[in-house]
């Protein structure tokens, strides 16, 4: 007959090495799957967050593009990676410039004591320096688009400084490249000219 101590010494063998391993390698494999997944969920969502946050400040821009063109009295300059826009506020004119330049969307905003200075002054193009920027990282494919009344179903023109009072409508087409190899994000609105001459 077996003392106790001997008969829980007979019990307490413990693990072999093989079982030992094998139990390393089932942890470490199943370790490695659900760390995989963990990066892989919080990568995707960091770059669902980045496009979202270049979503919203795609919108902003172009709202802040599209208030300017609509209440433009009138357009003065309407080039492919840019446009001017004078506008009467309260008595006061506010010259409002826009361009795409360098992977970047810029303003400029020019206040003048009344409309006839602001018309007296001349705009050649667009202005040189005091640029504040909108947007960065926007595809040099950005650009803007003008159509008049006698373009047919939607046809675009290219204006002159003699076509541009019949300028009924600006197209704006902007793209922003997105950081972390994701697609681009684009975004186009059409604007009538509230003051078309």
């Amino acid at each position: 007959m077996l003392t106790p101590c001997e008969v829980r010494a007979a019990q307490d063998e413990g693990f072999t090495l093989v079982e030992l391993l094998v139990s390393i390698v089932l942890f470490g494999v199943v370790g490695a799957v659900v760390t995989a997944g963990i990066v892989t969920t919080l990568k995707t969502t960091r770059q669902d967050e980045l496009r979202g946050d270049g979503s919203a400040k795609l919108r902003i821009a172009v709202e802040r593009v599209s208030q300017d063109v609509r209440a433009a009295d009138p357009l003065r300059i309407a080039l492919p990676q840019g446009l001017v826009v004078d506008e009467d506020r309260r008595g006061k004119c506010v010259r409002s410039s826009y361009q795409v330049a360098s992977g970047l969307l810029q303003t400029q905003r020019t206040t003048y004591d009344s409309m006839a200075t602001c018309a007296a002054t001349p705009v050649t193009a667009l202005p040189t320096s005091g640029w504040t920027t909108l947007l960065t990282q926007v595809d040099a494919v950005s650009t803007f688009i003008y159509y008049n009344d006698n373009s047919s179903s939607g046809t675009a023109v290219v204006p002159t400084p003699a076509t541009i009072p019949a300028l009924t409508r600006v197209g704006v087409y902007l793209q922003q490249n997105q950081r972390e190899k994701r697609g681009p994000v684009s975004l186009s609105v059409a604007i009538d000219l509230r003051n078309a001459r």
